[in-house]
């Protein structure tokens, strides 16, 4: 079977932007590399249902994220002063795409227009106390994606906090509850269970995963 896969990079070396390569799983091999598209350092990216790519991006100093279509035709890219995302996730049935930037410890929510394009409805800083850990300076958002229920969740590694937002129809993101984990946790990603109501949390700093209900 083959089956295709595409890659975010970061362009400071050799790298020139998103690439793609298929998968061999008869011949357990990765073969065909090719660069879909130039982009300054998308690092992560996320595939809508209906075929569009959103990834991070940088352009003149400005962080925000990137829209391409099916074929990997730029769209648009919605960018703000200062460091670019370190990631990004699709809400397919609400249309609209999540941000997390580390640097800035900001939330980011755009939506999804008619031809797949972006346009920015809100964004949310954390400002509670921060961790003990030197890498815990300000708030550090790390992540940013939907929960089993379609709420938006958000591990913040700065302020050793996991929030959860409530989602409107035009975007703007409401808190509904708060997770501390303890001091110097540094929690950076979290993954749910398919089956049961159980969640798993990466603390990069303390290096423990924390099961959550």
């Amino acid at each position: 079977m083959l089956e295709k896969m595409f890659l975010g990079t970061y362009t400071r070396r050799e790298s020139k932007g998103i690439y793609s390569l298929v998968l061999d799983t008869d011949k357990e091999e990765l073969v065909d590399l090719e660069l879909v598209t130039k982009e300054t350092s998308p690092t992560y990216l996320a595939r809508s249902k209906k075929g569009f790519t959103y990834s991070v991006t940088e352009v003149d100093g400005k962080g925000g994220a990137s829209a391409y279509d099916s074929d990997f035709n730029f769209l648009n890219a919605v960018t703000e002063e200062g460091a670019p995302l370190c990631y990004v996730a699709v809400d397919d049935a609400r249309q609209f795409v999540y941000g997390a930037n580390y640097h800035k410890g900001e939330v980011n929510v755009y939506k999804i227009l008619e031809d797949g394009s972006l346009e920015a409805t809100d964004a949310v800083f954390h400002d509670e106390p921060t961790g003990p850990h030197e890498n815990q300076n300000t708030s550090h958002v790390h992540y940013a994606d939907l929960t089993p229920d379609d709420r938006l969740v958000v591990c913040d590694l700065g302020t050793d906090r996991v929030y959860t937002y409530d989602v409107s129809d035009e975007g703007k993101l409401t808190e509904v509850a708060t997770y501390v984990t303890p001091a110097g946790t540094g929690p950076r990603h979290l993954v749910f269970h398919p089956e049961t109501n159980y969640a798993y949390l990466f603390g990069e700093l303390a290096s423990t995963v924390i099961v959550l209900s």
